[in-house]
């Protein structure tokens, strides 16, 4: 039996099939809620293409939301800060109050499989010998015993009849980036949809079929099959896996991952969205520095070193018309000259701390 539940209901009736006409993400969308800014992109509001009919593919498991408010504040928290000149939009409180629920698809496949294999499987064993060595502190000849492990290598083939279940397969084209990025999901919590988006969440449609997704389920059977056959040796290692097989009975699972979606603007009103795992609380996003703020600290210590290097100019110049100084001025002169060229060296640190953080900040996310 498959370790998940399933089911085969499909969600029906009025869901609204929707798409963001700027990054091309589909989403439905549950029935009378206004339609929002895609949480994807952040720059469009979807638009609505067609409502799903009744019997239509829809998303039969999903993984609940698990994470829990302390670690969501925290990691909120953590993102929103560490480094200078954020914008002033950017706090936690306001990504938290911005969440938006979403659902991200993946495939789930069970299949049977008859296949005849052949492979090489290595059994550990150990091989003693002994050292001889030379002591200097005794000046003497002393042999010590050495274990070292090696692996035999054996042909064996076999006829494999089994069927697999569960086998995860990317629903969306962006699904190794959602890995990458947020990390992989716990998927042993999914249950059934119970006819209705789930927490009136977004759900993002799948772009891969499951003929496309077959493609990348094929090789995770495979890997399977190797490790079962390699334990069926009683082996520690297996390689040159060779099959030859025949898959049938495949029946295709839509589950679906819960993530949060936010965003935060910077001062010229420019948006970055940011996400969250709906399970582990990590957060994905773009951190953008703000120049402004930065640009105005450059100036305000370029105008000070300017008027701190007028006045010790002035102050030399003087040192010249006064009798009596003994050199106070000239000496005060230079010192406010090293204080100038101190503050036009600092002048050009906020701005270019501002254009390396912002070129080191990896792509939006999941674009």
């Amino acid at each position: 039996m498959s370790e998940f539940p399933t089911s085969t209901s499909n969600m029906t009736l009025d869901d609204a099939s929707t798409l963001c006409e700027h990054c091309d993400w589909g989403f439905l969308v549950p029935a009378g809620e206004a339609l929002p800014v895609c949480p994807h992109c952040q720059r469009a509001v979807l638009t609505l293409t067609a409502q799903l009919a009744a019997g239509a593919a829809a998303p039969e498991l999903a993984v609940p939301f698990s994470v829990t408010d302390v670690d969501l504040t925290a990691n909120l928290q953590r993102f929103a800060s560490g480094f200078l000149f954020a914008p002033p939009d950017l706090t936690a409180g306001n990504l938290r109050s911005r969440l938006q629920s979403l659902y991200l698809p993946r495939w789930l496949v069970d299949c049977d499989v008859q296949a005849e294999w052949r492979a090489e499987v290595g059994f550990n064993y150990q091989v003693v010998s002994h050292e001889d060595q030379y002591s200097d502190a005794t000046r003497q000849w002393q042999s010590r015993e050495v274990r070292e492990t090696r692996v035999r290598w054996e042909t064996r083939v076999g006829r494999l009849v089994r069927r697999y279940e569960n086998v995860v397969a990317p629903a969306m084209e962006e699904d190794e980036a959602v890995r990458q990025r947020l990390g992989d999901f716990d998927l042993t919590p999914a249950a059934p949809v119970a006819g209705r988006l789930p927490e009136s969440a977004l759900i993002r449609t799948a772009n891969r079929s499951t003929e496309d997704a077959w493609s990348d389920a094929a090789p995770a059977i495979r890997q399977r099959a190797a490790a079962e056959c390699g334990a069926a040796c009683r082996a520690h290692h297996i390689r040159e896996f060779e099959w030859r097989p025949q898959f049938g009975n495949r029946q295709w699972t839509h589950l679906v991952l819960p993530v949060y979606a936010s965003y935060y603007a910077d001062a010229d009103g420019v948006v970055y969205p940011v996400f969250i795992h709906g399970q582990t609380g990590k957060v994905y996003g773009r951190k953008q520095a703000a120049f402004r703020p930065a640009r105005n600290l450059t100036l305000a210590l370029g105008a000070a070193g300017l008027l701190i290097l007028l006045a010790s100019l002035l102050l030399v110049l003087l040192e010249g018309f006064l009798v009596e100084t003994g050199g106070a001025l000239s000496g005060l002169g230079a010192l406010g000259v090293l204080v100038a060229m101190a503050l036009g060296i600092a002048a050009v640190l906020p701005v270019a701390y501002v254009w390396i953080f912002n070129r080191r900040q990896p792509p939006d996310p999941l674009l």
